[in-house]
């Protein structure tokens, strides 16, 4: 199972200074991912998968708010041909579909809280 991120953009931007987006690696690494700017790119198309085993961190080296949105994708390994196994497998991963969003929204809050960001509850 992997998070993809989708779309890294400004929330009412107020002035037009930049904001670079950058990714931090557990290693250490640092990697930008997104420039923005109020007028020139308020968004941004992305498509970056990580673990959710090991997030990295986001930081945003400006100013502004910048909201990163994205989902979980699932990839089932087991193979079977019983239907009601399936249906039955479909209702599960409803349940952990909504489970694993929630826990994906309290990661990236808990990461915008620590870097000083203000997060709704």
């Amino acid at each position: 199972d992997m998070v993809h991120l989708t779309q890294a953009c400004l929330v009412n931007p107020k002035s037009d200074a930049r904001c670079e987006i950058q990714v931090k690696e557990s290693e250490g690494d640092s990697f930008t991912i997104a420039v923005l700017q109020k007028g020139a790119t308020e968004a941004l198309g992305l498509d970056l998968t990580f673990s959710p085993a090991d997030p990295p961190t986001f930081v945003n080296k400006g100013k502004e708010e910048v909201h990163l949105t994205g989902c979980y994708e699932f990839y089932d390994t087991e193979e079977g041909d019983d239907e009601s196994e399936e249906e039955s497998s479909e209702a599960g991963e409803a349940d952990m579909h909504e489970a694993l969003n929630k826990e994906l929204t309290r990661m990236v809050k808990e990461k915008a809280k620590q870097q000083g960001m203000e997060v709704e509850d």
